[in-house]
């Protein structure tokens, strides 16, 4: 037994052993199949339960003559596994036994022929004719074929539809959906590939059994010794039960070797003679041509890439010299193939060249008091030092308390305060060295508080953009600092930080702005100036919108009547305002009731279609707010509507 034929008996094996029987499979196929391939050869196929078989044969006539063309009889193999099934009831192996031929039989052309459940003559004369069957057991036993014309060729059977090729780390998959409304459908497919001379090499022996349906999200066809870094063509043929061919379907994929790109491992980096050293191993792929260095500084920041040129595949070390002294390097290497593209990076290393000098204390240490802050400047000295760290205590409070978490490196400090502190409070300054070490403070300064009135911020009460403007009104706050003058800030956006409009006194209480754009949103809040210039915070904000004194006429529109494509009239009108809308009316001919065809438009333009049985149409628009508000209508327009 052959290669091919192991490989079909273990395929039926597994079909028939979750319970599928020859003989409901033959139930499916009792009539009469025969196809012509154009040049006067047609070929005839048939199935029927085994309980019809005839001991004498059949006998293949022409309907139209009523001559027997051949008699055909089963093979002995077929009828001897057929009485064993009926003998051993209970044995499965000589079931199966059975199972596996018959199947053969319904996938295999020439093994139909072989056990007498297929034929194929050469036929005389042009034109269509039918053909039957009839047992010569029993005559009233008839299987009949369709007419057909032998020097008319069949159509083939329907091939790989959405053919698509998926590339995996060891193989190239295929996969494809059966094609739609074909007369006769594959029952298996052959794949192709193309070899370096050019010619197509069959990968599927034996072919894919699939049936009439299968799932396409699952692939076909594997292709497992698939060459590596080439480009690679496929074609893939439907076969049908007459063993013929499809038209082919074909694709092409690059297949490349993912392991090429592997990161490298056992990357390590070591400071020798102030450098660092990084080796790997080297990647033992074919295809990996070289290996690329990448340095940064912090886990998940930015990498800099040092090997602008990759290093060669034989490469397993690279020194860095550009470093400097007690700084973290972070380093990964990534395996470049032949064609330039960058693997995935390797697992880090680090190094870290090290120096325990501490740098020396900050000095001329100063500070400016204002209102809400304090600010501190000084003088430094850099060799090695990572930053400074701001430290404050106050006369009651016995232990000094860090201002900042990680080291500032400029030479200067905002310590924020409350308006209204007061009191004494110290600051020195501590230097860190880049070994991370704290090194000497500073001298101490002494700072007096001010301890002044905090300014409160003003409330807007109302608001209102009425009449083309925004009006409001507030109220300063009852307690805090003496307000000099209040700030009005505006802004578009909710986000916006806004801008001064205007500066008013505190007695004026209101205020009006004239200069916004009716239909926009704007934004108001206020803020407090104290005689010193200290502000407040940002007031309550509160949004606005402005609407117009009133709403404008529109221009009459015009109307123009096309037929084709279809009946329709196409209303045309000036654009609205950008915070308005156009509504538009139409009145039937002879109607006294003018009705709401459309809303909220924007445009220049409207198209009515719903014209069945009219003979005018009269049409007027009016402005509208976002609101509902409507204003005064136009002029309405007339047109006659053809029958």
């Amino acid at each position: 037994m052959n290669k091919q034929r192991l490989m079909m008996v273990f395929m039926v094996i597994v079909l028939f052993s979750s319970g599928v029987d020859a003989k409901a499979l033959a139930q499916k196929y009792t009539k009469l199949d025969a196809v012509s391939n154009g040049y006067g050869k047609v070929q005839f196929r048939w199935m029927t339960p085994p309980e019809f078989w005839p001991k004498k044969g059949w006998a293949l006539v022409d309907s139209k003559s009523n001559k027997t063309i051949k008699q055909i009889n089963l093979s002995d193999t077929i009828v001897k596994l057929y009485k064993n099934t009926k003998i051993h009831t209970r044995n499965k192996k000589v079931k199966q036994a059975f199972n596996v031929t018959m199947f053969e039989v319904f996938v295999s052309y020439e093994r139909a022929k072989e056990h007498g459940f297929a034929f194929d003559i050469k036929a005389e004369g042009y034109g269509k004719r039918a053909y039957k069957l009839v047992s010569l057991d029993n005559k009233k036993i008839v299987l009949r074929s369709q007419k057909i014309d032998a020097y008319k060729a069949s159509p083939l059977p329907g091939g790989a539809s959405r053919l698509k090729a998926k590339n995996s780390a060891k193989a190239v998959e295929l996969f494809w959906q059966k094609e739609p409304k074909s007369l006769y459908a594959p029952v298996s497919y052959r794949v192709y590939r193309k070899n370096s001379k050019g010619i197509y090499e069959l990968r599927t022996i034996p072919s894919i059994l699939t049936g009439v349906n299968f799932k396409s999200d699952k692939p076909l066809f594997t292709d497992a010794v698939a060459p590596l870094e080439k480009r690679i063509t496929y074609q893939v043929y439907g076969i049908d039960t007459f063993d013929r061919k499809s038209k082919p379907a074909t694709v092409t994929t690059f297949h490349p070797d993912v392991e090429a790109l592997y990161a490298p491992q056992n990357v390590k980096a070591e400071i020798k003679k102030g450098a660092v050293v990084i080796t790997w191993q080297p990647n033992p792929n074919p295809f990996t041509a070289g290996y690329v260095i990448e340095r940064g500084t912090k886990d998940g920041g930015f990498f800099d890439l040092l090997t602008p040129k990759p290093l060669k595949k034989s490469s397993g070390q690279f020194i860095d010299k550009s470093i400097i002294k007690n700084i973290n390097y972070l380093y990964r290497v990534r395996s470049v193939n032949l064609r330039g593209e960058q693997g995935k990076a390797s697992k880090l290393a680090v190094a870290r060249l090290m120096d325990n000098t501490l740098p020396e204390a900050a000095q001329e240490l100063k500070a400016k008091v204002y209102p809400s802050m304090v600010t501190l400047t000084w003088q430094g000295d850099t060799h090695n030092l990572l930053g400074y760290i701001v430290q404050k205590k106050y006369v009651t409070q016995p232990k000094w308390v860090d201002l900042n978490s990680d080291p500032i490196n400029r030479y200067n400090y905002t310590d924020k305060i409350a308006y209204e502190a007061i009191g004494e409070v110290f600051y020195r300054i501590v230097t860190v060295g880049t070994n991370g070490k704290m090194g000497e403070s500073s001298d101490i300064i002494k700072v007096r508080l001010p301890g002044n009135l905090k300014v409160y911020a003003p409330n807007i009460e109302t608001i209102s953009g009425q009449g083309a403007k925004v009006t409001l009104t507030y109220t300063l706050a009852a307690v805090g600092a003496k307000v000099s003058k209040v700030m009005v800030l505006r802004g578009n956006r909710s986000q916006d930080t806004g801008h001064i409009v205007a500066t008013l006194s505190p007695a004026e209480k209101q205020f009006s702005d004239t200069n916004v754009r009716i239909g926009e949103d704007y934004w108001y809040a206020l803020k407090a100036v104290d005689k010193r210039g200290i502000e407040s915070k940002m007031g309550n904000k509160l949004l606005v919108r402005v609407m117009p004194t009133a709403i404008a006429k529109p221009a009459q529109p015009k109307a123009v009547y096309r037929s084709k494509p279809f009946k329709h009239v196409k209303l045309s009108f000036e654009e609205p305002p950008h915070y308005m809308y156009v509504v538009v009316y139409a009145q039937k001919g002879g109607d006294e009731v003018w009705t709401i065809v459309a809303r909220h438009i924007q445009g220049t333009s409207f198209i009515d279609s719903n014209l069945l049985d009219v003979k005018s149409m009269r049409y007027k628009i009016a402005y509208t707010l976002e609101d509902g508000t409507e204003g005064e209508v136009s002029k309405p327009i007339k047109i006659m509507i053809d029958k």
